[in-house]
């Protein structure tokens, strides 16, 4: 995380008062907040309340749509067995997901020199899931907004 923090502010020139624009620029994504009374936030919204647990009740509370040209440029959109799935990832590692992208643990760890803190419920790798209910199981609450977690929608070729 420090490293992807470095890299904003290398690139708003240190400037603590840069705009929060400017450092979503430095992540290299583009970040766009979705209405609550469009065709995308309903789809996004019912999709979570049907994969969850009928005992759990999630909050929406802010749906963001988030494109990264590299991920834009690599993804063979020509591949068959597309899904939308549900990724759960610790509130600190955000970050580095919007920097970075979805990385494989050993990439981390070799290419970046970031220590892992877990190997992962079923080994090293990204996982998806269908059900938000696991997904959210690999979250963690935000500090600054307790009870709040984050999670992302990724379009996936499953092959």
């Amino acid at each position: 995380m420090l490293r992807d923090m470095a890299t904003v502010n290398e690139l708003t020139n240190w400037n603590v008062k840069a705009s929060i624009e400017a450092k979503y620029r430095a992540l290299k994504c583009h970040i766009e907040s979705i209405e609550n009374n469009t065709l995308e936030y309903t789809t996004i919204s019912n999709m979570i309340q049907s994969s969850t647990n009928t005992n759990e009740e999630v909050i929406i509370h802010h749906v963001y749509s988030v494109a990264k040209q590299t991920d834009v440029l690599n993804f063979r959109s020509t591949l068959f067995n597309q899904k939308q799935l549900f990724h759960g990832s610790k509130y600190n590692n955000f970050l580095g997901i919007l920097s970075r992208g979805l990385l494989m643990p050993k990439m981390v760890v070799n290419d970046l020199g970031i220590t892992r803190t877990d190997i992962g419920c079923l080994g090293y790798g990204v996982y998806f899931s269908d059900s938000v209910s696991t997904s959210l199981k690999y979250t963690t609450s935000s500090v600054a907004r307790p009870g709040r977690r984050l999670l992302c929608i990724s379009q996936v070729a499953l092959g």
